[in-house]
């Protein structure tokens, strides 16, 4: 080779290595992570503009990000809402892959919207448009393992921590979290709304049993979709629909292109200032090829309050086809609480994250995979595995510390203990060994015996999984009569809903009445009708009965009754007053509850429903005969009732019920239908009762009995904890009846106005509510026909 010839050899080295190189340069990746400047916690979905803005990523839920080294240019813009914007450049990121931004104090309600056509209302009326198209519930099967991970730790300002007397908690916070849950459930789908899912494992500090650790799979949705977004006990109207449109402002903030030339479209939200709803604040990014949501960010408009919830889904495209859920983020802030001596009330602040894994967009799974039970806990079989073999990510050093410090102190205290008795008494119950004491036995009261003081014992699981027997006593001191009863149940398997039940009982019935199937629940505000009864019959009965599912959505029990009734009092219903001798009665009760797709899911504290947007019905049927001293008669009654629920919109609910019952044959005025109203000088509000109605001032063997309510909630989109509710009710009536009894024949009608919801004291609510009787049976003294209540509601 000649010297000439050596040059052009070097600079074709040169080029040839260059080719071979260009590859690799080409396909470098930067990865980087943003965090907080002052608390170093990652700070998700923040936007990262490179040059001119319009290329650029978004960090994911752990802060992290990845981007191709050939788009970045300079000036490299990091934004995030509630954080300083950060401009830097490509040397500075190449020096260190951590990023800090400053938070600020922001308030999003300070925005203005002027007139004329904002860019953000159109990005989401096409979100809008395509929703149904990567709703992944709608559009493919699905299985998926989903890890979940909760801490919680408390927000103490660094001021307080250091004085002299929090050492001890500032030494405890900062090597150990106040507690730590993990669990895995495995979740399968069947479109468009057959849905299971499953927790295969799980594990709590300082406890061994695993209960809680269903808590970080309930704190939000699985997806953004729906019409209503629940977090913790509320409904937030979802931005992303169609009356979204209409309570929200959009802003549309930042544009990007990423590392393929797609656009993503950043899009903050929140509620209009003149809109009554609770609504929510927060952010979109929106992949505007296909108008898929791929991150968000929302909390609750209230920033006051005992408790928020923030959260934070982020979507990835899987197959290239559906836009799917792989992490998601929950931060609940629970205000309020104080440790040791010398603090403040502090926030709790429990943070959570799930990572989704092992995504199958064609799983084998059929019809018979699912059932009603949509959240199924298997933490307790035998072979469930430990949750080491799911974790997502290794534990921190302060998460084993948490494990070993806490695991030690809840031995000590034997915490375990204290989570079964938590359990037990959210049912009605207090454990005690292999007993469990039913606490709604020890004190009660109604109009006719007065208060009441006793005692209920039931074995429980320590003792056997498949029966448990038990029974309890009672004295009434205005009766001055003593009542009891005794029991034994049989509970087959693991279904909640079968069950064999035997009972015998010499105790006390209010007249006139019937029960549903799982009318409504003990604590529930219809239940305190049991407060109001003054007429009451003494009754010894044995009772069988056999509760199942003989099909999904159709609860059913079917029972045998024998009852030797002694009435106690005249019946104010009857035209001439008279005792009605006492008698016997056996009954065949057929009982049926239909609630169509409602779903439930298990938790520490039973099987709870999911509820249904569909009409609930119920149906009794009952066959009977019997006989007193002087004759034998025998008889049919049939209830019916039927109910449902509106939400017209986000602060309108109306609720329709229809009640009605036929009773024939010759049968003693005491099986009748009487126990229509709750009527008492100052009372209590008791809801579908005839609240003007005096208690068994008509009597029926047929009856229909019409409830409207229209609910409308106040301050819903306003600073403060007074959220009043207003509800307009109207009542209906009629009914006929054998000659010598008061009847409502002519229609009984009756409206009112309650103010619910007024204050709060501890776990209940408190009301007014003012209602009149009108038409055919008003009284002449109008102040007869109003009737004042109270009203309680338990608030869980």
């Amino acid at each position: 080779m000649t010297g000439a010839n050596k040059p052009f050899y070097r600079i074709s080295y040169i080029i040839l290595f260059l080719f071979m190189f260009m590859p690799l340069v080409k396909a470098q990746v930067y990865t980087g992570k943003v965090i907080d400047a002052v608390t170093k916690k990652p700070v998700p979905f923040t936007n990262i503009s490179f040059g001119n803005g319009k290329t650029g990523t978004v960090t994911d839920i752990d802060g992290e990000f990845r981007t191709s080294v050939k788009m970045m240019t300079n000036p490299v813009i990091f934004s995030c809402v509630g954080y300083e914007t950060k401009r830097t450049d490509i040397v500075t990121l190449f020096e260190s892959n951590v990023i800090m931004l400053k938070p600020v104090m922001i308030e999003l309600n300070s925005v203005d919207v002027y007139p004329g056509k904002n860019p953000a209302v159109g990005v989401m009326k096409n979100v809008i448009e395509h929703l149904d198209k990567h709703n992944p519930d709608l559009i493919t099967d699905y299985s998926c393992i989903i890890y979940h991970k909760l801490s919680f730790t408390a927000d103490i300002p660094e001021q307080v921590l250091n004085r002299p007397e929090n050492v001890g908690i500032k030494s405890f916070l900062m090597q150990s979290d106040l507690m730590l849950m993990e669990s895995v459930s495995e979740k399968k789908h069947l479109r468009p709304d057959k849905t299971s899912e499953r927790l295969i494992s799980g594990k709590v500090s300082g406890v061994k049993d695993p209960a809680l650790s269903y808590l970080p799979a309930q704190l939000q949705p699985f997806t953004f979709y729906r019409k209503y977004i629940r977090l913790l006990n509320s409904e937030y109207l979802n931005p992303v629909s169609e009356q979204g449109l209409r309570f929200y402002t959009f802003i549309l903030t930042d544009t990007l292109v990423n590392s393929m030339g797609d656009t993503i479209l950043y899009v903050k939200f929140l509620p209009k200032k003149d809109r009554n709803f609770n609504g929510l604040k927060g952010a979109l990014h929106i992949y505007k090829p296909s108008w898929a949501l791929q991150t968000v960010s929302a909390e609750s408009n209230e920033p006051s309050g005992k408790s928020r919830l923030k959260i934070r889904q982020n979507y990835r495209l899987v197959n290239d086809s559906v836009w799917f859920p792989f992490q998601l983020e929950s931060n609940l802030i629970l205000n309020n609480f104080k440790m040791g001596n010398g603090t403040s009330p502090f926030p709790v602040v429990a943070s959570g994250k799930s990572y989704v894994t092992a995504v199958n967009l064609n799983p084998d799974v059929s019809v018979r995979d699912f059932n009603n039970v949509t959240f199924r806990n298997d933490l307790y079989k035998h072979d469930a595995p430990p949750v080491d073999v799911f974790r997502y990510e290794p534990l921190t050093h302060k998460d084993s510390v948490t494990y070993m410090m806490l695991d030690s102190i809840g031995n000590v205290m034997k915490l375990d203990r204290f989570i079964e008795m938590q359990k037990a008494v959210v049912k009605g119950e207090i454990p005690w060994g292999v007993i469990d004491i039913d606490y709604r036995k020890i004190f009660d009261y109604n109009g006719f015996e007065g208060f009441k003081l006793g005692l209920g014992l039931w074995t429980n699981k320590r003792m056997s999984g498949l029966f448990s027997v038990g029974g309890y006593y009672q004295y009434g001191f205005k009766s001055e009569k003593s009542n009891f009863g005794a029991g034994f149940n049989i509970t087959p398997g693991t279904d909640p809903d079968l069950k064999l039940s035997f009972l015998y009982k010499d105790d006390v019935y209010a007249t006139g009445t019937y029960r549903l199937l799982d009318g409504y629940r003990f604590r529930s505000p219809e239940s305190f009708r049991r407060f109001l009864f003054e007429t009451m019959d003494y009754t010894k009965e044995f009772d069988v009965s056999l509760r199942f599912r003989w099909v999904e959505y159709i609860k059913t029990s079917i029972g045998f009754r024998y009852a030797s009734i002694t009435p106690q009092k005249e019946y104010r219903f009857m035209m001439t007053p008279d005792t009605v001798p006492a008698f016997d009665t056996k009954e065949l009760v057929v009982k049926l509850k239909w609630a169509n797709k409602e779903t439930f899911a298990d938790t520490p504290f039973g099987r709870v429903s999911n509820g249904t947007s569909w009409p609930v019905v119920w149906l009794n049927f009952t066959y009977g005969d019997g006989s007193n001293d002087s004759e034998s008669f025998n008889y049919v009654r049939c209830e019916a009732q039927i109910h449902k629920k509106f939400k017209l919109n986000p602060s309108n609910i109306t609720t329709l019920r229809l009640t009605a019952g036929a009773i024939s044959g010759d049968l003693p005025y005491t099986l009748l239908y009487s126990a229509f109203g709750s009527y008492k000088t100052v009372g209590l509000e008791i809801p579908y009762a005839l609240a003007t109605m005096r208690l068994n001032e008509f009597a029926a063997d047929r009856f229909a009995i019409f409830n409207f309510k229209h609910k409308i909630l106040l301050l819903q989109n306003r600073p403060g904890a007074f959220k009043p509710e207003i509800i307009l009710d109207t009542n209906a009536a009629v009914s006929d009846g054998p000659e010598g009894l008061y009847t409502f024949s002519k229609g009984y009608y009756e409206s009112g106005i309650f103010f619910n919801n007024l204050f709060r004291q501890l776990i209940a609510r408190y009301g007014f509510a003012v209602h009149y009787r009108y038409g055919p049976y008003r009284f002449n003294k109008d102040i007869d026909n109003w009737a004042f209540n109270i009203g309680v509601e338990f608030m869980f």
